[in-house]
């Protein structure tokens, strides 16, 4: 890529830094896998991608560049923001499946769960309005949690063989169970609440 600073031609396509003038240069690609220096696949290693998060931020934080020109400040702090978003990304499985779906083309306007989804979601919530107590809320949310895990499972066994299309149905019950998870999880935070003022 052509350096901002001094115009150099570099000859490597993403780089740090300039081969010429060593000058920061501005990240040239909207991969998060490429930035990151990882394969392309949604399984991801955590520990890894947070080292590799560090020594990305070493290099390019803003705090680096305080006495920098102008022009160094903008390309540090582009950087460091599209580095922190594509590590948010990464890190969740929900955000990165998203992500991976986006990437090979695959349209995830259309979210409607399938009609085995809806109909199971109808006895879910018939079933957490006549929860009493704690306890069975509790019930409820291991049971949808393993079911997401299962979902997840589905869903990396999918990207693992290039099925974009059967993914992208996974993907859209996954989102469907975690919602209903977290109306699960209000309640039961709810009823603990009401627990702690009695």
């Amino acid at each position: 890529m052509n350096c901002p600073h001094c115009k150099y031609n570099n000859s490597k396509n993403y780089l740090q830094y300039c081969e010429k003038c060593g000058k920061i240069l501005p990240i040239n690609t909207s991969n998060y896998f490429d930035i990151f220096a990882i394969a392309e696949s949604f399984e991801v290693d955590l520990p890894g991608l947070e080292k590799r998060l560090y020594a990305l931020q070493a290099l390019n934080h803003p705090d680096k560049f305080i006495q920098a020109s102008i022009k160094e400040k903008d390309i540090s702090t582009h950087n460091s923001s599209i580095i922190n978003q594509g590590y948010k990304v990464l890190k969740n499985v929900h955000r990165r499946a998203e992500y991976m779906l986006k990437l090979n083309e695959i349209d995830i306007s259309h979210n409607t769960p399938s009609v085995q989804m809806l109909e199971e979601a109808m006895e879910w919530r018939e079933k957490l309005g006549n929860l009493k107590n704690e306890s069975e809320i509790k019930d409820l949310l291991e049971e949808i949690t393993k079911l997401e895990l299962q979902k997840l499972n589905l869903i990396r066994e999918k990207f693992a063989k290039k099925l974009y299309t059967e993914a992208q149905e996974v993907y859209i019950n996954i989102n469907f169970i975690n919602r209903f998870k977290q109306e699960i999880e209000k309640q039961l935070n709810s009823s603990q609440s009401s627990l702690d003022i009695q």
